[in-house]
C-alpha cells in the first residue's frame, strides 16, 4: 500500500519489532481478505458499495482518531489549504481505486486486480522519477523493464487489463499525492471520506427515492444491511493496524510486506474458479521476477545501511 508511513524513527526493541511485523502483516492480509467481503455484497452495485464505504468510514475512523488520541492530525489537515488541495485530489482518486476494485471482484476480475497491485510499487518508482526527480537504480529499471514487458505481453494477447491498469495507476498516483500531503493514514482516510460524505450520502438517498434503483440497504434484507454497514470497519482497521506497524519497522521491510495483499487476491481468484491462461502465466511470471528484483534490490541496501 503507497499510504503515507509516519517518519518517525521506528523503535528498536525486539519486542517493538515483533508487534510492528505482526500489526503490518495482519493489515495486509485484512487488505487481502477485502474480496471475501465484497463476494458477500456482489448483488449490490459497485456504486452503492462505494457509497456506504465511504459513509460508514467517516465515524468509525473519527472514533478510531479518538480512541487513539489522533483527532489533532485530522484536525490540522483541516486548517491545511495544502492538505485541502491534495487531499482533495487523493479522494477522487481512491474512490475510482475502491470502485474500479469493487467492480473486478462482482464481475470474477480479482486476479486482474491483484496484477494491478503487483504492478503498484513498480509504478510509484516511475513516477516518483517523472516527478519528484528521484533518480532510479540499476536493479529498478530491471524490475521496471520486466513489470513493462509482463503487461505488454498480456496487453499483446488478450487485450489491455484494463482493471488492471486502473487499479495500478490511480493508487500510485495516490500514493504521490499523499506523499505531498503528508497526512496520517487514518487521519487521511477520514479527511478524504468527509469530503465525498456529501456526494456519497446524496447517492445513497438518490437510490432511495429512485424508481429505477432499489436502494440494498432497504430493500435486500438485514443481512445485507448489517454486512454493507460494516463497510467502515473493514476500511478502517487494516488502516490502524498499517498506521502502528508502520511506527515500529523500517520502510524496506513494509515494502516486502505490501506483496502479500496481491498475493492473497491473486489466489482467492484462483479459488473463486477464475481462469488463469497460459498467457496470463508468462505475463505474471515475468512481472513476478520484476517485483524479485525489485524486493531483493530493497532488501540490499536495507542491509548495507544497517552495516554503515
Amino acid at each position: 500500500s503507497p499510504l503515507t508511513i509516519d517518519k518517525n524513527q521506528p523503535e528498536q526493541s525486539p519486542r517493538a519489532d515483533r508487534a510492528g511485523l505482526a500489526q503490518a502483516v495482519w493489515a495486509y492480509i485484512l487488505w487481502g481478505f477485502f474480496v471475501v467481503y465484497f463476494k458477500a455484497v456482489d448483488h449490490v452495485s459497485a456504486t452503492e458499495i462505494l457509497a456506504h464505504r465511504i459513509v460508514w468510514a467517516v465515524p468509525f475512523c473519527a472514533m478510531l482518531l479518538a480512541l487513539t488520541k489522533r483527532m489533532d492530525n485530522f484536525t490540522s489537515l483541516l486548517r491545511s489549504p495544502k492538505a485541502w488541495r491534495a487531499m482533495s485530489l487523493s479522494a477522487v482518486l481512491v474512490s475510482i481505486n475502491w470502485l474500479a476494485f469493487v467492480w473486478a471482484v462482482a464481475n470474477d476480475r480479482v486476479i486482474e486486480a491483484s496484477l494491478g497491485y503487483f504492478i503498484n510499487p513498480l509504478l510509484s518508482v516511475v513516477l516518483g522519477m517523472v516527478f519528484l526527480g528521484e533518480r532510479l537504480r540499476r536493479a529498478q529499471w530491471g524490475a521496471v523493464t520486466l513489470a513493462l514487458l509482463g503487461v505488454s505481453y498480456i496487453t499483446v494477447m488478450e487485450g489491455a487489463p484494463f482493471v488492471a491498469f486502473t487499479v495500478a495507476v490511480t493508487f500510485a498516483f495516490y500514493g504521490l499525492v499523499r506523499k505531498a500531503a503528508h497526512p496520517g493514514p487514518l487521519a487521511g482516510l477520514m479527511f478524504e471520506t468527509t469530503l465525498l460524505l456529501p456526494f456519497a450520502f446524496g447517492y445513497l438517498v438518490y437510490l432511495q427515492l429512485s424508481t429505477v434503483q432499489e436502494l440494498a440497504f432497504v430493500e435486500d434484507g438485514p443481512a445485507t444491511a448489517l454486512l454493507l454497514l460494516a463497510a467502515g470497519a473493514i476500511t478502517c482497521t487494516p488502516l490502524l493496524l498499517f498506521a502502528m506497524g508502520a511506527k515500529k519497522l523500517p520502510l524496506a521491510t513494509m515494502g516486502f510486506l505490501q506483496f502479500i495483499t496481491p498475493t492473497l487476491q491473486f489466489v482467492m481468484g484462483l479459488l473463486y474458479g477464475e481462469p488463469f491462461s497460459v498467457t496470463r502465466a508468462i505475463s505474471f511470471t515475468l512481472i513476478w521476477l520484476g517485483v524479485g528484483v525489485f524486493v531483493w534490490d530493497g532488501i540490499k541496501r536495507a542491509r548495507s545501511a544497517a552495516r554503515n
